[in-house]
């Protein structure tokens, strides 16, 4: 399909794709920070196996070079003098190994509460530049020298919105939303559950920033404000960033990311109802195939008990049937049912009626469909039979195979190999070297 032409009313064109927009900020959002959950378990994961190893080297090392005698009463420990060098690089090893267990996981909060801001910041130019009406009452003013600096219209434009966008950042992620709930008219943290979760982690990114993680009495004090529960944290004490701490703050900054784009998107643009549907729909599939139950049920949730209007019912099913398939996998059988159940499914496409008897393990009534729609690959194709997470559990029955067989003309698991040529520019000198190694063992 070509580009949309798209006059910016300065003089110039530019096609859609190069535009700013909720779909492509919200989806550049959620890779960076699921990078960074990604990467902060393999950092942790080098970090151990690394201390582990070093700490096995300075036990073998002590074997040979240090001794322990007893001087004047007290146990000391002697090394032999042309061994010292290596015994403090050892030593100094393992203390950065431990600092770096210590340091790194707050280098991730950090980087997570900064990739927020810049999707912020993001959003709002998206909004600005949807809605410009909504600039009209910046006290933003140019000097004369400022204006003479710019070479067109647009520049200058560029220049306020910029500025705009940079005094609401410098507020406080609390005043973020005071801001924008007064400026677009909206609730925004009504009946927000991790509202007082998401102040405690950016209020804790702000003492890893400026106080090495001691907790302050501002601190205190804001958390307080929103109701978040401290247990008996007093001023003076650190706080650290657990596994457990860190996949919980990614969750909610994911939540209040992806939510904030959702509404805003719905307000600001209402007739792009559709393409904010496929949106959430894509993003909430990814959480589901892999297996990330707890963010597809808050997606799906949202897609389909708050938000009240969609595209099409289509689109509207499909998130259902996902919400389901969430409950489902993570072993609750009775909310599947009911959320199944409060639709009427018998007079919707095929894929759909597969659906609900797959979800209600009615299998034998999902195996009838196959047939019906037999090798029909606009209601369901081979490979979403092989890859749909609707098929986790009932692909494993032999039956399943054996219908699938008949209707496609291919066993089920079929594998196709092609034969890949690569010159030998295309391999490195060090992938060589591995599969000699490898070869070799």
């Amino acid at each position: 399909m070509d580009e949309e032409i798209v006059d910016n009313s300065d003089g110039e064109e530019t096609t859609e794709n190069d535009l700013p927009s909720f779909d492509k900020e919200l989806k550049r959002f959620i890779d960076h920070i699921t990078s960074l959950a990604v990467t902060l378990k393999i950092s942790m994961e080098a970090i151990s196996t690394s201390f582990e190893a070093t700490l096995e080297t300075l036990k073998e090392f002590e074997k040979e070079n240090i001794i322990f005698k007893e001087i004047d009463g007290e146990k000391t420990l002697l090394v032999k003098a042309d061994s010292a060098k290596r015994f403090e690089e050892l030593n100094k090893q393992l203390r950065s190994y431990g600092l770096a267990h210590k340091t790194i996981p707050r280098s991730y909060i950090m980087s997570l509460i900064s990739q927020y801001d810049a999707f912020l910041g993001r959003l709002l130019r998206v909004i600005f530049l949807t809605k410009p009406e909504l600039l009209n009452s910046s006290d933003r003013k140019l000097t004369f020298s400022q204006l003479v600096d710019f070479d067109a219209v647009k520049d200058a434009k560029e220049f306020i919105l910029e500025k705009e966008i940079e005094s609401v950042l410098r507020k406080s992620h609390t005043e973020h939303f005071q801001w924008m709930e007064n400026k677009f008219k909206m609730k925004l943290t009504k009946d927000l559950s991790i509202w007082s979760d998401f102040v405690e982690v950016t209020e804790r990114r702000n003492l890893f920033v400026h106080t090495g993680g001691i907790v302050s009495s501002q601190y205190l004090n804001v958390c307080k404000k929103h109701d978040v529960f401290l247990d008996s944290l007093k001023a003076g004490e650190e706080v650290d960033v657990s596994e457990e701490y860190f996949e919980n703050a990614y969750d909610v900054i994911y939540e209040i990311g992806y939510k904030l784009a959702h509404v805003l998107w719905r307000k600001f643009i209402p007739d792009d109802l559709e393409k904010a549907d496929r949106n959430l729909i894509s993003i909430g599939y990814d959480t589901l195939y892999e297996e990330d139950y707890k963010l597809t049920k808050m997606i799906f949730n949202f897609a389909t008990q708050t938000i009240k209007k969609h595209g099409s019912d289509e689109d509207r099913r499909i998130m259902v049937i996902n919400r389901a398939l969430a409950y489902k996998w993570s072993g609750n059988d009775e909310k599947t049912k009911n959320i199944i159940q409060q639709e009427d499914w018998s007079a919707t496409r095929a894929r759909f009626r597969m659906a609900e008897a797959v979800l209600l393990d009615n299998f034998e009534t999902a195996y009838k469909i196959m047939r019906e729609i037999s090798g029909n690959e606009n209601e369901l194709g081979r490979e979403e039979y092989r890859q749909w997470p609707l098929f986790k559990v009932i692909k494993k029955e032999e039956k399943f195979r054996e219908i699938f067989e008949e209707v496609f003309d291919e066993p089920y698991n079929k594998i196709e190999q092609e034969e890949t040529i690569l010159s030998d520019d295309a391999i490195s000198n060090d992938m060589l070297t591995l599969e000699e190694e490898v070869i070799s063992e």
